[in-house]
């Protein structure tokens, strides 16, 4: 869904996205980090979920404006909690995720407002002459069924949140139709294995993320992130069979996007393909000019092809750029020091920064 999604599309999906919200505020359960696509997928008006959530919504909002009138508590109550939700329906500005839990907390309160009005209506609930209330058997029963219940959600909740990784992998089961929730989760796979705490499970851990990763590109094949976090996965398990294809795609989708056709770069070179590694490094210095690691890529490729001049030419560019990175004046000496050419060496180190 973007600005030029049609409008009965976004409406259609907004009130999914509302009806949604009030399940979840009626039974919290299960609850996810992440929604979106294809958890939620566009909708339009016809579909009959879209049309339940309508009426209903129609209801309250009619129930809203009666009561405001007659009974101001309680119609305070549910306008206050249509206009919380309203404003995190994606109709009126679109959201990360579409939905999210969170998005609910304000509205909650008007909800809650509304259920107690209901229960002092439906139990009768009212002060005898002395102002003193007498709560009926019936009603204390059902209201600490209602507590143990949410109570015990809540808690089951917490104990599930140690930290972003545990969390995200006991809802990805839930949200198996997630894209980003498995980008999510394979981003925390990878991050979580660099620390201490994982050393000894952290190959593991990064096959774990190749899964996620694989699975996001699979719900979505467009998935730009996915499908370069892919590729440096594949770089950091040395397949680089596999990593260029995913770092070609990301290309292919934007060609702007040097980090990509860096890393292609890098593996042409890595694979002995000099001439397509000399190729990407002058695409990434002509899309991006200040990019300081193509030079010295394309300096060390020319190196290797015997092109000591090109060479030498493309670090005296770098040095032109980058006047206090010693690595182009390094790779001059060493040129010179190839050819036996002590003087221009010398020359070159006295010149070096210090």
């Amino acid at each position: 869904i973007n600005q030029n999604t049609p409008v009965n599309i976004r409406l259609g999906t907004s009130l999914f996205v509302l009806g949604s919200y009030l399940k979840k505020m009626i039974l919290p359960y299960p609850m996810g980090f992440y929604y979106g696509y294809a958890i939620i997928t566009p909708l339009g008006l016809g579909n009959f979920y879209v049309i339940i959530s309508a009426l209903i919504y129609f209801i309250i909002f009619f129930l809203g404006i009666f009561y405001l009138k007659h009974q101001k508590i309680l119609g305070f109550s549910l306008i206050f909690f249509l206009i919380s939700l309203f404003a995190f329906s994606n109709f009126f500005q679109l959201l990360a995720g579409v939905m999210a839990d969170r998005f609910t907390y304000v509205a909650s309160i008007g909800f809650c407002m509304a259920l107690a009005f209901g229960f002092i209506y439906l139990f009768k609930i009212s002060p005898d002459k002395n102002g003193n209330f007498s709560l009926p058997k019936n009603f204390l029963y059902l209201f600490f069924f209602i507590i143990f219940g949410y109570s015990s959600i809540t808690i089951v909740r917490n104990s599930q949140w140690k930290n972003h990784l545990t969390l995200m992998r006991h809802d990805i089961g839930y949200l198996d139709k997630s894209a980003q929730a498995h980008n999510l989760l394979a981003l925390n796979l990878m991050k979580y294995s660099f620390e201490k705490e994982y050393q000894n499970k952290s190959q593991a851990m990064r096959e774990e993320a190749l899964l996620h990763f694989k699975k996001a590109i699979e719900i979505y094949p467009e998935f730009f992130n996915a499908w370069y976090d892919l590729g440096r996965v594949y770089m950091l398990f040395n397949d680089l069979d596999k990593a260029y294809p995913c770092f070609e795609k990301v290309r292919s989708m934007d060609s702007t996007f040097i980090l990509s056709t860096a890393n292609m770069a890098l593996i042409a070179d890595a694979k002995g393909n000099t001439k397509l590694a000399e190729n990407l490094y002058k695409e990434v210095i002509r899309i991006n000019p200040g990019t300081q690691e193509a030079y010295g890529g394309l300096g060390y490729v020319y190196f290797k092809s015997g092109k000591l001049n090109e060479s030498i030419k493309i670090n005296e560019e770098a040095i032109k750029l980058f006047p206090q990175w010693t690595e182009p004046y390094q790779n001059i000496i060493n040129i010179y020091l190839s050819q036996k050419d002590t003087v221009s060496a010398q020359r070159v180190m006295n010149q070096m920064p210090r």
